[in-house]
């Protein structure tokens, strides 16, 4: 069987229909799972939980062109590859401006901290 593997190369992210730059993003889910030992029993039990999943993005910061407001929800489109996305409503909770200050140096970056606000979905067409 024959590896099909996704570079990445072809990621993207958009709030809503714009594309932003930034070069990288992680959606790590929890699935709000619950231990617990019931009664008379020496192993443990698991409940599912509620599902939330928190999105970081990070990239140079686009001046003017990165209207991001804090507390806003934006559809989120993650892309990994033509056709692979995940698509969630998330809450900008947390910006994180940086710059390194020397000649040469990487571009002035941002960091987007969104969490999830009602269901999500991943689509592969």
């Amino acid at each position: 069987m024959p590896d099909n593997f996704i570079s990445g190369n072809d990621g993207y992210t958009k709030l809503g229909a714009v594309a932003y730059n930034f070069g990288k993003w992680t959606f790590p889910i929890d699935g709000g799972v619950k231990k617990f030992f019931a009664f008379g029993s020496a192993f443990q039990r698991t409940a599912a939980g509620g599902i939330s999943g928190q999105v970081t993005m990070e990239g140079p910061y686009n001046q003017g062109n990165m209207p991001l407001v804090l507390h806003t929800v934006y559809e989120l489109h993650l892309g990994w590859a033509v056709g692979v996305e995940i698509v969630v409503s998330a809450r900008l909770a947390n910006i994180e401006y940086s710059n390194e200050v020397s000649a040469g140096g990487e571009p002035g970056g941002v960091s987007c901290v969104f969490e999830s606000d009602g269901a999500f979905t991943v689509s592969f067409t």
